[in-house]
């Protein structure tokens, strides 16, 4: 149906991107998320894995606190480590999320 549909764009999209820009440029990292997401959600759950793996690993650190959609990055890859039954992977990642998240400021904290 229509996630194949989008499968196939993205995968479209993520190609030509590769031919006409950095291939890690972050546009190009946006929507090998968006394929990987889209393949978790078609049962490709190994896909999915190894295309969040490298988009993280591509993803640019910004200084400063941690970057909110790095950390919803991660989640994504520990839904998927889970989805596989990488278990431990995906516990390592969490805890490593929920450290992040308490070392920073609450809204009402300056």
């Amino acid at each position: 149906g229509q996630v194949k549909q989008a499968i196939a764009l993205l995968e479209q999209v993520v190609e030509t991107g590769h031919q006409v820009q950095v291939p890690h440029h972050n546009s190009q990292l946006k929507y090998q998320r968006s394929l990987a997401i889209m393949y978790k959600a078609n049962g490709q759950t190994k896909e999915a894995v190894e295309l969040l793996e490298r988009v993280l690993e591509h993803q640019p650190n910004i200084p400063g606190p941690p970057h909110a959609g790095r950390l919803a990055l991660r989640q994504e890859l520990a839904s998927a480590y889970q989805s596989v039954g990488q278990i431990e992977k995906a516990a390592a990642l969490l805890e490593h999320i929920a450290k992040i998240r308490r070392a920073r400021p609450t809204p009402e904290e300056p």
